[in-house]
């Protein structure tokens, strides 16, 4: 234990000590379970720079244009090995590795090493196994804003942290900006603790930790301010804003709800949409730039009714809420760190201010969600959780008292069962299946490509590049050049709408009718003909072309 202690007492050492148990915990991971992306946003994502529409195109519409930047840059070098992932992955073990560093060097005693690991076993696995982009940000701006405040903590800078917190937390902004002030705000309660402890110093020493950490933050708000200026003068062409201003009119309705088609029919109507067209628009089948014009879009935001503030609301919230917050695993992980903090941690009057003022941030950002109608998802839910938890654990350093080797063993062991609780079913074992299911649907989608002569476009919810390319997997560069997707964020973007224009389309929906170089991949075949006849032509018809595994082909003739 001499040598253990001897080697944590030094940053370097310190650092290759956390680096090296973060990559063993990320083998072994990647040996037990089967990782995968939690929502098909990522595979999106890459595909928009990775090639696989025949151009590396930076813009992440949800990422910073910068990252895309670094993207397209290592897909030309080398377009088959899958940089998307292995960037999220290399910035999460960075995080992880700093959040157990400044937790383990906080404490200042070698049996933290086990409650670190605790911490980062329960989250890495979230962010490692269950991928998604809004994790990434998550946990990225969790560990630089973290790293920001153990280097200003003492009178002393820390300069090599701070520069680490700085990369990271940028990076985290850059991955996604709204994951990143919650994450801001909610671990803005240790800037009370550390505001409080640095009141009791004498004046001089005082304003002099004060401008300190003023310049800091300067510092940390130039970085972002800097980075959301470049993603904004990214997207100034004509094609991007109009772009950008139909998927907000498109993701208000998709992601946030529709006015009722019954309460608002003449409504509706008046915007030329028809009870099919309603349907059509519902099931995320937007494409059609004459019936669903942005125009449009909009005056349907138009009639949705502003939630009131009032006390029917906060009636509803406080119905649900706290309750079910026990819905949500990463919750349960923060009970077990908060309770880990009083048992074992230092609570003056500071660190109850702190609590009670986290305490209130959570109530707010849940209000807010629960306002917007967008609430308790894990991706989302994973930052927070991890957030509140390291503010909970900002309580352990070096004035805490020892605990029992034995009281570790359980701490981790614990937390450990009611993970695997939940994630037996991403066990390799488990999910063989899922493999096979990934080579029958990219059997499908070669098949698809082989025929360049067709324009193959499909609905949401049927083929699916995240289903057919597991995460380490890369999609052969122009794989998606005959693919064009009939909704979602990508279709209406420059770089798939190109697609169409190399069959002459401009209406999917419009031009697919008695065109020979368009096939329809489609699950609900009647709908479509239904909306077809009532918008285009009372005469078409769907006829059978093909069957490609388990998707029919069709054609549209009139």
């Amino acid at each position: 234990m001499k040598k253990i202690r001897l080697k944590i007492n030094q940053r370097g050492k310190m650092l290759l000590f956390c680096l090296t148990v973060n990559i063993i915990l990320l083998i072994v991971f990647l040996f037990i379970f089967r990782p995968a992306f939690e929502t098909n946003d990522d595979a999106g994502l890459a595909n928009m720079v990775n090639g696989a529409k025949g151009k590396f195109d930076p813009h992440l519409i949800y990422s910073n244009y910068m990252i895309g930047l670094i993207l397209a840059v290592l897909y030309r070098i080398k377009q088959w090995v899958p940089w998307y992932t292995i960037y999220q992955y290399a910035l999460m073990l960075c995080s992880f590795t700093a959040l157990m560093y400044v937790i383990v060097k906080r404490s200042a005693k070698k049996e933290y090493i086990l409650a670190a690991l605790t911490v980062v076993l329960f989250f890495a696995y979230e962010c490692y196994i269950k991928i998604q982009f809004t994790k990434t940000a998550g946990v990225a701006s969790a560990a630089g804003i973290y790293l920001l405040f153990y280097a200003m903590e003492e009178e002393r800078m820390q300069w090599p942290e701070l520069i680490c917190g700085y990369i990271l937390a940028g990076f985290g902004f850059m991955v996604r900006k709204d994951q990143f002030l919650a994450e801001f705000a909610l671990l803005s309660a240790i800037c009370l603790i550390m505001l409080f402890k640095q009141l009791r110093q004498e004046k001089k020493v005082r304003n002099h930790l004060l401008l300190r950490d003023v310049l800091c933050a300067a510092g940390l708000f130039a970085l972002i301010g800097g980075l959301y200026f470049v993603d904004e003068m990214a997207y100034q062409s004509p094609q991007w804003q109009e772009y950008r201003r139909y998927n907000d009119a498109r993701s208000e309705l998709l992601d946030y709800g529709f006015p009722k088609y019954d309460d608002n029919k003449e409504a509706y109507e008046k915007l030329g949409i028809d009870r099919s067209a309603y349907k059509m628009l519902t099931k995320w089948n937007h494409m059609d730039p004459e019936v669903f014009s942005t125009e449009t879009l909009e005056g349907i935001i138009a009639l949705k009714k502003a939630r009131e503030v009032n006390s029917d609301f906060f009636e509803s919230f406080f119905e649900k809420f706290p309750f079910k917050f026990t819905t949500i695993p990463s919750f349960w992980m923060f009970l077990i760190i908060f309770t880990f903090s009083i048992c074992w941690g230092h609570y003056g009057w500071s660190e109850w201010i702190a609590a009670a003022y986290e305490l209130i941030l959570i109530t707010i950002l849940y209000l807010y969600l629960f306002y917007c109608g967008r609430y308790l998802l894990n991706r989302v839910d994973v930052g927070i959780w991890l957030s509140v938890s390291l503010v909970a654990l900002w309580s352990v350093s070096n004035k805490s008292r020892a605990f029992s080797y034995r009281t570790g063993i359980l701490l981790f062991a614990a937390v450990l069962c009611m993970q695997q609780n939940t994630a037996r079913k991403n066990w390799r074992v488990n999910t063989e299946e899922k493999e096979e299911n990934a080579a029958e649907e990219r059997a499908v989608l070669q098949a698809i490509h082989a025929d360049l002569d067709h324009l193959y476009v499909f609905k949401p919810g049927t083929i699916s590049f995240a289903k057919a390319y597991p995460v380490f997997s890369s999609v052969p560069f122009n794989m998606a050049q005959n693919f064009y997707p009939l909704g979602g964020w990508t279709a209406p973007t420059p770089l798939y709408q190109e697609s169409l224009e190399k069959y002459g389309v401009t209406n999917p929906f419009r031009d697919i009718i008695g065109n020979e170089k368009i096939y329809l991949i489609d699950n609900s075949i009647d709908s479509t003909v239904e909306y077809l006849q009532k918008h285009y032509d009372k005469n078409v018809k769907a006829v059978f072309v093909t069957q490609l595994g388990k998707y029919k082909v069709y054609k549209i003739e009139n």
